[in-house]
């Protein structure tokens, strides 16, 4: 089941618009945000990953549709956004972490890596990976932090988003090769 929303989740304005009707998005037309409509209930939601959870190969639009060579690519092609050849010495959060594919690429690239993922805890530890359902649970700062197909799925992001703000680690970025 889905509840239909009559005004923005945001700001509460009744002003939206149906952006996709196929796919159900809508856009507040005072503050601009996006999201979807109808929104599953919070009840269904865990029961869809729940259920999706006892299979995650099988499921892999609910656990994760990251697979290890795109995470792979998207890795790389973070670093050398920052300037970086690699995440040495760096802590690097995924919320969202599904199957760990992510996690995976950034420890291949020498980050130091933390998932989050509430539904998928025991399947990120099996595989070794320090990993929390929750960020209240962990602890210390991170150098970055990632969320790959995970915003969307939020019944309120911003605070989310806040939340990991806080976890950053504020204005430390590495020095990049050849800087003095």
């Amino acid at each position: 089941m889905s509840v239909y929303l009559l005004s923005c989740p945001y700001c509460g304005s009744r002003k939206i618009q149906k952006i996709w009707p196929q796919s159900g998005w809508d856009r507040c037309l005072d503050c601009k945000l996006y999201f979807k409509n109808p929104m599953p209930t919070q009840k269904n939601l865990f029961a869809l990953y729940t259920n999706s959870w006892q299979h995650p190969e099988r499921s892999r639009s609910e656990t994760g549709g990251t697979d290890l060579r795109l995470a792979r690519i998207y890795a790389k092609l973070l670093a050398r956004s920052l300037g970086l050849q690699n995440f040495y010495g760096l802590r690097i959060m995924d919320y969202g972490a599904g199957r760990g594919d992510m996690l995976k690429a950034l420890m291949e690239l020498g980050a130091k890596v933390v998932g989050i993922e509430p539904y998928g805890l025991d399947f990120l530890r099996a595989q070794g990976f320090e990993a929390y359902e929750d960020i209240s649970e962990v602890k210390g700062n991170f150098d970055g932090i990632v969320t790959i197909d995970v915003i969307e799925h939020l019944r309120n992001p911003w605070d989310i988003l806040k939340d990991l703000s806080n976890l950053r680690r504020c204005c430390i970025i590495p020095e990049r090769k050849g800087d003095q």
